[in-house]
């Protein structure tokens, strides 16, 4: 069992105390369970979140969302990663144990190379992996999210699981965004969960207008959004650089780490 270091100022954080009790009990789990590991970028099912926080998995999907972005969530493959958890553990001060670098990296080179690793290494410059090491698996997009089968299924509603399948589903309910447009929660907390709060919404007004311009209608916004309106904005993205793309995490991480050559202790955010 792992000992973890718990702030107690956390009851003095204004974010964290306007947290409902919910979604400050599911904090604290994620931050303390056993299935933690030291970058507290982990599996975790949400099974075992409901288990142990006593919330039912819809409460928990609920919950996910109030969290973002300090919590990020990945529903497909299961992955959740507490974002200020190595920040208030390790980095409080400039001297960080070389062992606990190591196992950190570590940690990270197991998760098959999950799109949460970039973030990550953006998020905490000193740490390193392999230049050679893929940190893009995920770029090509998910799989389908459950309630919405691949392929053909007969009887109303859409159906459980992947491939075809026979007989009644249950529908997953959907909440409008903007005028048009209709994603379940888990559906929004993957969008935000992959591209970020700032461009999942660029991506959502993007595909209104185009809806509403065009009269187009789509049987899944979600996968619409996941599929040309992202590599619209990835395209342009690119355009924008004027071929200046540093090519690698390492190019990112030298630049930051430069600047925290100078012996300052590194910058702590006061906030969880």
């Amino acid at each position: 069992m792992a000992i973890v270091d718990f702030n107690t100022c956390i009851w003095k954080d204004p974010w964290f105390r306007k947290l409902t009790l919910k979604a400050k009990n599911l904090f604290i789990f994620l931050w303390t369970n056993d299935h933690k590991n030291l970058p507290c970028l982990y599996q975790i099912d949400m099974e075992t979140m409901s288990f142990y926080t006593g919330l039912p998995k819809k409460e928990v999907i609920d919950t996910l969302s109030i969290l973002y972005p300090k919590v990020k969530y990945d529903f497909e493959k299961e992955i959740v990663w507490v974002v200020n958890f190595v920040r208030h553990q390790f980095l409080r001060t400039i001297n960080l144990s070389p062992k606990i670098k190591a196992g950190i990296e570590n940690n990270l080179l197991q998760m098959n190379g999950h799109f949460f690793i970039r973030e990550f290494l953006e998020e905490y410059p000193r740490f390193n992996l392999p230049d050679t090491y893929t940190i893009d698996t995920l770029s090509i997009g998910y799989a389908y999210p459950p309630g919405e089968g691949k392929g053909e299924g007969k009887g109303e509603g859409e159906g459980e699981g992947k491939g075809k399948g026979k007989g009644e589903g249950k529908k997953k309910e959907k909440f409008k965004y903007l005028e048009c447009i209709l994603l379940t929660k888990e559906q929004h907390q993957k969008l935000l969960g992959k591209y970020g709060e700032s461009k999942t919404d660029k991506m959502i007004e993007e595909l209104n207008n185009y809806k509403m311009s065009s009269g187009k209608k789509y049987e899944s916004d979600y996968h619409a959004l996941i599929g040309w309106v992202s590599k619209k904005f990835e395209t342009e993205a690119i355009g924008g650089n004027n071929g200046r793309t540093q090519g690698s995490t390492g190019a990112i991480r030298g630049k930051t780490e430069e600047s925290q050559s100078d012996g300052q202790p590194y910058p702590v955010d006061a906030e969880f």
